[in-house]
């Protein structure tokens, strides 16, 4: 049993998807959505529009963001955000709001994922106080965040620093192919494609670009596979926003071996047959690489160029540049070559199936489960541990009395705190143990709080998590209780951070927020 499933976990995603964004954001979120799902996980899904809800539907729970006829809330002009903008019906500030909302119907949520490019760390502090942890899934590494966790699954020049003043110091970054996002079916499927004998020749092309492909480079493809008389096999795959299915038939109708396939389940195995690909970058990229499928890629958007160069560096597929007037010449070229020197995609495939293994969505489910934090009353038998961490001199000098208490004080102390209706003293815990004692002392509508971690911890970000926890336990279980309070002495400054990061707000000397 893993740690999703030893208590009802509720994760959320931002994301959306249309013929501009294209399908592969929403993709990758799926693909560990339904790996969640696998685990017991509870996931739910918001976005604009059809596309989000038509994949999202038979799988996961989705709530579609309202429209406000009202148009355009708020501007958009911060870094990073600029190009991207127009993705959001109503700006990023309406966006946060109509996102609370529904998050308040939801309930408890554990994890807020959100990948978007239109989103930044404006959007994210408004959301933080209403999830325990939030994870950002990004690509370009041209804004900031205030995440828990984030995840740039590309091959860059300069992955390590890449995100350096971007995000907390105290975020876990999760870098690089090997956490790509994939359905379970490619790392299935690898095994049987590194057993494929040394290519002879090229039988079998597959083109496929992208859910959408919006400029169709499809029919670009398949009218060069026509000028070089090509007899074998071809597998053409498009996606439900491709726009241009019936005309795509006729031209296939003339190309001996064609076979269309519209947004087809067997995808892996259809990578895994092909002697070469034509596509392009993106979520496809780490799909071909575990499958060791030599291609050739044209980039049709901005954001595609560094995985695009970065793949080509290590030998990984060829890279035919940008989209552009010469973009047919350079696909028929390349489908020329492949054709002609077959010995040349054998070293591809072996750079290709290097760059990954399809194991990355359980590494990811890994982390998260690693962060997720859990409550539970506590009983006589932690009362060594607490103990021990009460008298640890790290947290004796951030308390209130900084003096020594020995065990038989404690023990009484304990066992008071047990024995009474207003107290209640909790064990937060991860996946990897305990890591947190957590105390309520309730009168009449208030409740006081205080909390102290485990000492050896570091700088993990547990401090805000727990205190997020904290609050909504006391939701559902201290229903007399609207509002919680804390007091933080000033040379804890760690602390007074990490309660107004869940949410509380300073009043006089004291940090509080409502629950009601």
């Amino acid at each position: 049993m893993n740690a999703f499933e030893t208590h009802g976990i509720k994760v959320a995603f931002r994301v959306d998807a249309n013929a501009e964004i294209g399908l592969g954001h929403l993709m990758r979120c799926l693909a560990l959505a339904d790996r969640l799902a696998a685990a017991g996980v509870c996931c739910h899904f918001l976005g604009y529009g059809d596309v989000v809800r038509t994949h999202v539907a038979d799988r996961h729970v989705f709530h579609s963001l309202p429209d406000i006829s009202a148009g355009r809330l708020d501007d958009v002009d911060a870094e990073g955000v600029q190009d991207y903008a127009h993705w959001l019906p109503y700006g990023w500030r309406a966006d946060a709001a109509a996102c609370l909302n529904v998050l308040a119907d939801i309930g408890r949520v554990d994890w807020l994922i959100v990948d978007h490019y239109a989103l930044d760390r404006r959007w994210e502090e408004m959301l933080v106080p209403v999830t325990v942890r939030l994870m950002v899934i990004d690509d370009l590494a041209n804004r900031d965040h205030a995440c828990d966790l984030l995840l740039d699954q590309n091959l860059v020049d300069g992955m390590a620093t890449r995100y350096h003043l971007r995000v907390p110091a105290n975020c876990r970054q999760l870098l690089g192919p090997s956490y790509a996002l994939l359905r379970p079916e490619f790392a299935a499927t690898r095994a049987a494609a590194q057993a494929r004998p040394t290519l002879a020749g090229v039988n079998s092309i597959l083109v496929m670009f992208g859910g959408a492909d919006a400029v169709d480079l499809t029919s670009e493809t398949v009218a060069a596979l026509r000028e070089l008389a090509y007899a074998g096999s071809v597998n053409v795959v498009v996606g439900p926003l491709y726009a241009n299915v019936a005309t795509l038939r006729e031209s296939l109708a003339a190309l001996p071996g064609a076979i269309l396939h519209v947004a087809p389940s067997g995808l892996a195995n259809l990578i895994a047959g092909a002697d070469f690909v034509v596509g392009s970058p993106g979520v496809s990229s780490w799909e071909r690489c575990v499958l060791g499928a030599p291609a050739a890629v044209v980039t049709v958007a901005s954001n595609q160029a560094q995985i695009a160069t970065a793949l080509a560096r290590v030998g990984a597929h060829w890279h035919l540049g940008a989209l552009g007037g010469d973009s047919f010449d350079a696909l028929k070229a390349a489908l020329a070559l492949a054709l002609h020197s077959p010995d040349s995609l054998e070293g591809m495939r072996r750079h290709a199936f290097a760059v990954c293994d399809g194991l990355g969505t359980d590494r990811v489910v890994r982390h998260l489960a690693a962060l997720a934090i859990t409550l539970r009353p506590a009983t006589i038998e932690q009362a060594g541990i607490l103990h021990a961490w009460r008298n640890d001199p790290r947290v004796r000098q951030a308390s209130f009395n900084t003096s020594v208490i020995d065990f038989e004080t404690h023990m009484r102390w304990i066992e008071q705190v047990l024995a009474d209706p207003q107290r209640h003293l909790l064990i937060a815990a991860t996946v990897d143990g305990d890591v947190a004692g957590v105390r309520f002392d309730c009168a009449g509508d208030e409740a006081e709080v205080s909390i102290y971690l485990a000492p050896d911890l570091g700088n993990r970000g547990l401090g805000t998590a727990v205190i997020k926890e904290m609050r909504h336990w006391a939701r559902v279980n201290l229903p007399a209780v609207s509002r919680l309070t804390a007091t933080v002495l000033a040379n804890n400054p760690s602390s007074r951070k990490a309660f107004l990061n869940a949410g509380f707000k300073p009043r006089h000397e004291v940090l509080t927020v409502d629950l009601r």
